[in-house]
């Protein structure tokens, strides 16, 4: 014997209340739609307005538009001469000279945090050091600084191990 559904049985006060019929909404929906139509309608450009639109927009059609365009960069840039450099620049040398390179591999609140990274930096075999910087508003950060380097092939080298251990590193530039 099959059983009955229970909430067919049940008295169920939502599926008791009809909705509106859906000629009353279409009606409704169109009388709400001229209104706004009569209202908006002022606000529309008039009618003269609108041809001038569309033939301003075939004026600028593309066709014509690139057929009055004449391009002179290429002639220019087969007369053109540049001059390269042979030997290194003097101020990549004079950079060398007056700077040194340093990785930043953290900034922390405590020192005890900023040792602790010290110490791995140290097993990963980087040289590295703690530097107390006191910010404005007179608290004290403890920066963990990688380096100095000499160039930037060892900057590279360092912090490409720094990436492979997931330390991420700010490159910082000081004069000697």
């Amino acid at each position: 014997m099959p059983r009955k559904n229970a909430s067919a049985t049940r008295n169920n006060p939502v599926a008791d209340v009809e909705s509106p019929p859906w000629r009353l909404s279409f009606c409704a929906g169109a009388l709400l739609g001229a209104a706004a139509m009569y209202a908006l309608a002022p606000m529309l450009p008039p009618a003269s307005v609108i041809p001038k639109i569309v033939e301003q927009a075939a004026d600028l059609s593309p066709e014509k538009k690139l057929a009055d365009l004449t391009f002179t960069f290429y002639n220019e840039l087969k007369n053109a001469e540049i001059a390269v450099p042979v030997g290194p620049s003097k101020d990549a040398a004079q950079d060398a000279i007056n700077y040194t390179y340093l990785l930043q591999a953290g900034s922390f609140k405590y020192v005890k945090d900023a040792d602790s990274l010290r110490v791995e930096l140290l097993l990963l075999n980087l040289e590295a050091a703690v530097e107390a910087v006191t910010l404005g508003s007179g608290e004290i950060w403890h920066r963990v600084l990688v380096g100095p380097f000499d160039n930037m092939s060892k900057v590279a080298a360092a912090r490409v191990k720094l990436a492979q251990n997931r330390i991420d590193s700010l490159l910082l530039k000081r004069e000697l």
